[in-house]
């Protein structure tokens, strides 16, 4: 539950920058309540929680980049291979990075997240000697930086260090659906 604390007041932190600059990758009332979803729940006796109906499973794109936010490191999302699961859900693999940037002199390499089965979830944290390249930028991020006059290159200056791929066009650009996470 501390994550989904974190996001919380990363969300209200962010709010007005998501709600201008993310409102076609967002439903700001769907992501509130996706957070705070189980935040007063109590644990039963052996620990557990009440299951989560699946209308407030952690999802993507607007989950994935608040989580990006929160804990200031990149994301790369990658689709199901399984095209016969994952017809709602495929699209090209995309890398959210966090708005402000990473935590100061750190480096921090993206989380991977594979969809899986067209339900479910794998999540790698990469070793920092494996050298590969990361898919290309979310476009919301790339246009809300634009607008809010933020001129450094996103793939030069901030997140120099990383291998991103270039977007060769505009439809590479584009938010894929909304994929749930379970």
């Amino acid at each position: 539950m501390e994550v989904k604390r974190e996001m919380l007041d990363c969300l209200r932190r962010n709010e007005d920058i998501y709600s201008k600059h993310f409102i076609s990758m967002y439903d700001l009332t769907r992501l509130k309540d996706t957070v705070t979803y189980g935040l007063d729940f109590i644990p039963s006796l052996d620990g557990k929680y009440p299951a989560c109906p699946q209308s407030y499973w952690f999802y993507t794109p607007g989950c994935t980049q608040l989580a990006a936010d929160t804990f200031r490191i990149p994301i790369a999302v990658y689709p199901d291979t399984d095209e016969k699961l994952s017809r709602r859900n495929s699209g090209p693999p995309l890398l959210y990075l966090p708005f402000e940037g990473p935590i100061p002199k750190a480096k921090p390499l993206p989380i991977v997240m594979q969809y899986i089965s067209g339900c479910h979830w794998s999540t790698l944290q990469m070793n920092c000697a494996i050298k590969m390249d990361w898919p290309v930028i979310e476009r919301s991020i790339v246009l809300a930086c634009q607008e809010m006059g933020q001129t450094k290159d996103l793939q030069k200056i901030i997140w120099r260090y990383l291998s991103i791929k270039k977007a060769v066009c505009e439809d590479n650009l584009n938010a894929s659906a909304p994929i749930v996470l379970d």
